[in-house]
């Protein structure tokens, strides 16, 4: 549906890149009061929303980086290389730009919005796709607090 990744696919990628010695920051991305969307437009509408939010991660991801959808309105991504706060950044404020080129008809003037929480790999030498699934899961609750699109790095 969504021309990205699935979770198995975009896990198993992340796992072969950093058994490969790649670093890099790992985001997850909720889409803020989905739920809200399917019970008020129907899924039809939200279906709409899942793509678009797909196109927008394309768009605002590199070709190279691994960007995919865990299932609902939770996606994530992996952008090789990227190691610092400046440039994930920057990553994640095109993409929050490119969230708010979003336009869905049916949604009138509501504005998408998105939690992300992201964490750089390795911190350590012990460090593991576990422990930077939940620092980047703990950023994505913190995102929640905040009003609108939102990032936290942990």
């Amino acid at each position: 549906m969504t021309g990205i990744r699935n979770r198995g696919s975009g896990e198993a990628e992340i796992k072969r890149l950093m058994a490969e010695g790649h670093k890099g920051m790992f985001c997850l991305m909720d889409a803020d009061n989905f739920k809200a969307i399917n019970d008020n437009f129907g899924h039809k509408t939200g279906d709409k929303v899942i793509i678009a939010i797909a196109d927008a991660m394309t768009v605002s991801f590199r070709e190279t980086d691994v960007v995919f959808r865990l299932g609902g309105d939770e996606f994530a991504a992996f952008s090789d290389g990227v190691c610092d706060i400046e440039t994930g950044q920057n990553i994640i404020n095109r993409f929050f730009e490119n969230i708010r080129q979003i336009d869905i008809t049916e949604l009138g003037d509501r504005q998408i919005s998105i939690s992300v929480g992201a964490s750089f790999y390795p911190i350590d030498n012990a460090d593991s796709f576990e422990a930077l699934y939940t620092r980047a899961d703990e950023g994505a609750y913190e995102s929640k607090r905040q009003e609108g699109s939102y990032v936290t790095f942990k």
